[in-house]
């Protein structure tokens, strides 16, 4: 071969192996979170889902798999909406909590995906989680782009966070006591000591200092959901231990419905009277809330 020739393959070499790299790379952010962190645990890619489990509840269809520990259940409603409206839950489908929400939600029309990550506590680990499934759910039942999220208690941090990162996935929040700052709780509340140390572990907070100068609480972030005009609704109590002691209104719920307001956007917020418990007197209208709002982003149709 002649120097001449040598010379004409060296680039074409190059350029292929500049390729091949640029592929490599590429896939390397698929399957592992873009987040950086000092816990190891934060960064774990996820792994294949394996076998998918078919089970019923209620008359529902439910697949049911795994991430890493997590379970993940997708429920079909038996006549689906032509919109397609689906909400993701950071929580589980069955006879626990409030599970009147699900069965009203699915026999409304509307796909239910749960996700039972609310103790990462809104992490990044928790959050690439969520990714992950929003993208299986839409490819696996074609869902359209937005989707309502839903989340009790903790699971407001998990619900606000993956808001906070995608506002364009969002079609609304509907939310029952949630957590939106973890100063509050669990920092806050000495009988939730244990999940404060999980929470610095899934943060990769390396000291109690260094998680109180953290900003990235949904508190601390709240504009870009008033820029995104994201309807939202919340469920609380006025007379409940939960929301006066263990999670405070006023450092959670009221402090960003006062923020949103000073900042052009509402959230509407619900007070159950005294001693009122699940299901609530008004599960109807938080369904139509949730149902409305996705129908409205699927047409194209502006909120007002």
């Amino acid at each position: 071969m002649t120097d001449k020739n040598k010379s004409n393959i060296l680039p074409c070499v190059v350029f292929i192996l500049w390729i091949s790299l640029f592929n490599i790379s590429s896939y390397a952010q698929v399957v592992k979170p873009v987040t950086k962190s000092n816990d190891n645990q934060a960064d774990k890619p996820w792994v294949s889902t394996g076998n998918i489990e078919n089970e019923e509840w209620h008359g529902f269809k439910i697949h049911k798999f795994h991430i890493d520990k997590f379970i993940i259940q997708i429920a079909e409603p038996k006549t689906p909406l032509k919109s397609k409206v689906w909400v993701m839950s950071i929580g589980e489908i069955g006879d626990g909590f409030h599970w009147e929400i699900d069965d009203r939600l699915l026999k409304s029309g509307a796909f239910v995906v749960a996700i039972n990550s609310y103790n990462t506590y809104g992490s990044d680990y928790g959050l690439n989680l969520m990714d992950s499934v929003y993208n299986l759910a839409r490819k696996k039942f074609e869902l359209p782009e937005k989707c309502n999220l839903f989340g009790v208690s903790r699971a407001g941090l998990s619900v606000y966070r993956w808001t906070i990162r995608h506002p364009e996935r969002v079609a609304s929040i509907y939310c029952e006591g949630p957590v939106l700052d973890f100063k509050t709780w669990p920092m806050a509340w000495q009988p939730s000591a244990a999940n404060w140390t999980e929470l610095k572990q899934y943060y990769g907070f390396a000291s109690d200092a260094e998680a109180m100068s953290y900003t990235g609480n949904p508190i601390d972030n709240m504009s870009i959901i008033a820029k995104a005009k994201i309807p939202i609704r919340h469920v609380i109590s006025l007379t409940d231990d939960h929301d006066t002691k263990i999670v405070p209104n006023e450092k959670n719920t009221l402090k960003a419905q006062q923020y949103l307001k000073e900042n052009g956007h509402a959230m509407e917020v619900i007070i159950t009277p005294k001693d009122m418990k699940v299901p609530y007197a008004f599960d109807n209208e938080s369904v139509r809330f949730m149902i409305s709002n996705g129908y409205k982003d699927v047409l194209g149709l502006e909120k007002k």
